[in-house]
């Protein structure tokens, strides 16, 4: 195919790719029998990095051993599934960037999941079946076009406090290069994940919060110390360290945000949980710059919430806590303060106000001008009254 790095499989395609390479038992539960031959395969390593799990190494040998042996090797599996026909395999509608050590029933699920989200199969780009994996393929200017090309990259965020996406050279330079390019960068949570990420937060918050989406670029690994050199010398000169660090530590806390603003699963099931995300999600805009916190602060949903209605509806005055004193919290009062308050949520509406008020006292006027469709004065006064309101329903 003349741009097979623009192609991709869907969760099911993945799948048939594994039973086809034997990583699918009879029950059809993934299985590990690829481990025990690690060594003659020449994957010892691996035992480091997944013990007794199959992961992408164990996938890769298999696939490129097997290439060979049918003398296919200037093909992707993605190549051969499309010229049978199969439906798994076609045009690639979102890149996944993620870690090859990771075990291979992560990779399934986070895929399953992001199809989930999504409302329905979606091709793509799978390093194991898109590549051709007999031959060496991983050039780095197609890569980086077939990500423009493919308009959408999904990162697999596992674990989420502490990605092992952000410690690979190779993601590292997918993910600069879906930013270089505007391309729309998205999370995936697999559940495991999720559960992992709650009950950290739950233990130890602020170690949690400080580690969120670190980024740095000088030391992430690669197996082969000549990859390395090569993909750190594009990033050198083509993007720069600290730009790279940034902007992708920019880009994971906003597509934390947009999870959190886009999904009420979590806050129906576990409220509490749900209050720690929305308020990891502040956490972290308040220590980047004002205007990203600004634009982080600004986001809605579908139906035009922001972190801040979020955070008053269910609850979660760690928010208000986070950014009390941050510059771009106080433009967006009004809107919340406008927003449909029950009993449930007026604690938290309260120290909203609290906040607000405190803004308002230290202006010489004893007002605060707040720039939405037009003008809005809102002046102590008007606080005052709102904040006996809220007292009064929290009473009854």
């Amino acid at each position: 195919h003349p741009e097979h790095l623009q192609l991709g499989v869907t969760a099911r395609g993945f799948k048939a790719v594994l039973a086809a390479m034997d990583f699918v038992a009879e029950n059809g539960e993934l299985c590990h029998q690829a481990v025990a031959r690690r060594h003659e395969r020449g994957l010892d390593f691996a035992d480091a990095l997944s013990p007794g799990i199959a992961c992408g190494y164990d996938l890769q040998k298999v696939i490129a051993t097997q290439l060979k042996r049918l003398a296919f090797t200037e093909y992707s599996m993605s190549e051969i599934m499309l010229a049978v026909p199969h439906l798994g395999a076609g045009r690639a509608k979102a890149f996944l960037s993620h870690a090859q050590q990771e075990p291979l029933a992560v990779t399934l699920e986070a895929m399953m999941q992001f199809e989930v989200e999504s409302g329905g199969p979606v091709h793509m780009f799978v390093d194991y079946p898109c590549l051709r994996q007999a031959i060496r393929d991983f050039d780095l200017p197609l890569v980086d076009l077939a990500i423009q090309k493919i308009g959408r990259t999904v990162m697999l965020m596992t674990p989420v406090s502490a990605p092992q996406t952000l410690t690979r050279i190779f993601c590292l330079f997918e993910l600069k290069c879906t930013l270089k390019s505007e391309v729309p960068l998205e999370i995936v949570i697999p559940p495991g994940a999720r559960r992992e990420l709650k009950a950290a937060l739950s233990t130890n918050f602020d170690a949690v919060a400080n580690s969120f989406g670190q980024v740095n670029v000088e030391s992430a690994s690669a197996r082969n110390p000549e990859d390395r050199e090569l993909v750190m010398g594009m990033i050198r000169r083509e993007f720069g360290i600290q730009n790279t660090n940034s902007s992708i530590q920019e880009a994971i806390v906003r597509s934390i945000v947009q999870y959190c603003l886009g999904t009420d699963d979590d806050a129906l099931t576990n409220p509490g949980d749900y209050r720690l995300l929305l308020q990891l999600c502040a956490a972290k805009a308040r220590a980047l710059s004002p205007e990203m916190a600004m634009q982080l602060i600004s986001m809605h949903n579908r139906d035009g919430l922001t972190l801040l209605h979020k955070a008053a509806w269910y609850g979660a005055s760690g928010v208000f806590r986070e950014l009390q004193g941050a510059p771009a919290l106080v433009p967006k009062m009004a809107e919340v303060i406008r927003y449909p308050c029950s009993a449930t949520q007026s604690d938290s509406l309260l120290e909203l106000l609290d906040l607000h008020l405190a803004h308002c006292r230290k202006c010489p006027s004893g007002e605060s001008r707040l720039e939405e469709s037009g003008p809005v004065i809102v002046t102590v006064q008007m606080l005052e009254e709102v904040h006996k309101l809220c007292q009064q329903i929290s009473c009854d």
